[in-house]
C-alpha cells in the first residue's frame, strides 16, 4: 500500500505505522467524543404572521393611538406657528413702502431666520415622535419574540418562520393566532415614551415638505 505512494518503509514499521492510525489510543478516542457534533434534528416548522401582530395586536394599535395623539399636537403647533409666520410674512410686505431699505432688510432677516428655526423644530419632533414609536414597538416586538418561543415549544416546533419569507405552507403550521391571543394577553398596553425633542443645530438640514414656505417680495 505504501509503496504506491512512493513511501518505501519496512514492512514491520509500515504494519505498526497502520496499526496506530487505525486503532487510536483512549486519550484520542475521548477527544473525539468531545469533538463530535450533535446530529441536526428534523426540522418541525411553525410559521408566525409578524407584520399581522405588530399591525393587529391590541398593544401595537394602542401605542399608534397613543403616537397619533402627539402627531396632533404637534400639528396643531405647526399650523398656529405656520399662521403666525404668514400673518408676519403679510405684515411686512404692507411696512415695505414705510421702511428704509436697511430696515426692511433686517426685518426680512429676522423673519427668515424665524422661519428657519421654525423648520428646525418641525424636523426635531417629528425625529423624536419616530424615535419614540420605534421604542415602544421595540417593546412589543421584544415580547412577540418571548411569546413566539413559548407557542412554538408548545407545538413541538424547532424552526420559526416568518409568514412573509414563505410563498406557500400548510395552514396548520401557523401560530399566528395562538401567539396574538397570548399578547394580547401578556401585553394588551406598552407605554409610550415622552418624545425628547432636541432641536437641530442650526444650520442643518430641513425638510422642505414639513415646513411652510414664506413669500418672498
Amino acid at each position: 500500500m505504501f509503496s504506491k505512494l512512493g513511501c518505501r518503509l519496512p514492512m514491520v514499521g509500515g504494519l505498526l505505522l497502520a496499526a496506530l492510525l487505525l486503532a487510536p489510543g483512549p486519550a484520542s478516542a475521548q477527544e473525539k467524543q468531545k469533538t463530535t457534533p450533535a446530529p441536526i434534528p428534523s426540522a418541525v416548522i411553525a410559521v408566525i404572521d409578524v407584520q399581522g401582530i405588530l399591525r393587529d395586536a391590541s398593544a401595537a394599535k394602542d401605542i399608534r393611538v397613543q403616537r397619533d395623539k402627539y402627531a396632533q399636537t404637534y400639528q396643531a403647533e405647526v399650523s398656529k406657528e405656520e399662521n403666525a409666520l404668514r400673518e408676519a410674512d403679510q405684515e411686512l410686505a404692507r411696512q415695505r413702502a414705510l421702511l428704509s431699505p436697511e430696515a426692511f432688510v433686517e426685518k426680512r432677516r429676522a423673519l427668515e431666520q424665524r422661519l428657519a428655526d421654525f423648520q428646525r423644530t418641525v424636523q426635531a419632533k417629528r425625529r423624536a415622535l419616530d424615535e419614540a414609536y420605534g421604542a415602544a414597538m421595540d417593546v412589543l416586538y421584544r415580547e412577540l419574540i418571548s411569546i413566539s418561543t413559548e407557542v412554538a415549544q408548545q407545538r413541538g416546533a424547532n424552526l420559526v418562520i416568518a409568514k412573509s419569507q414563505i410563498f406557500l405552507h400548510d395552514p396548520a403550521m401557523e401560530v399566528t393566532a395562538a401567539a396574538i391571543e397570548r399578547l394580547n394577553r401578556k401585553l394588551p398596553k406598552v407605554k409610550f415614551p415622552e418624545p425628547k425633542v432636541t432641536p437641530l443645530a442650526s444650520g442643518g438640514s430641513s425638510d422642505a415638505s414639513a415646513a411652510p414656505t414664506s413669500k418672498k417680495n
